[in-house]
């Protein structure tokens, strides 16, 4: 990993920030990709727990992305917010940490 950070620093002038601001945004992708080809292959049921998992999985990276910029702001990963991520999906989770900001 650092071999992969050095040598984006050096050939393209990239620095920390912008190498995990660049990752964070390759991983959406793939991410999104990946949801949409397994929501096409899978019914209702797993469309349901295809998003249980990926906003169980986002609220992980939320807490852990905003606990390394030092922001004390954390949904905590329980049945109840499982369920929401479940029904509302990604914009699930932007409401939960929108409600924690309350």
């Amino acid at each position: 990993m650092e071999g992969i950070k050095l040598w984006l620093a050096q050939n393209l002038g990239m620095n920390e920030g912008e190498i995990i601001g660049a990752g964070i945004i390759v991983a959406a992708c793939i991410l999104v990709c990946g949801i949409t080809y397994l929501k096409r292959k899978l019914g209702i049921l797993g469309g349901f727990l295809i998003r249980a998992g990926a906003g169980t999985g986002l609220i992980c990276l939320g807490n852990y992305v905003l606990s390394l910029s030092g922001i004390s702001l954390a949904v905590g990963v329980g049945p109840v917010s499982v369920l929401t991520c479940a029904i509302l999906g990604i914009p699930g989770v932007f409401l939960m940490y929108g409600i924690m900001l309350i």
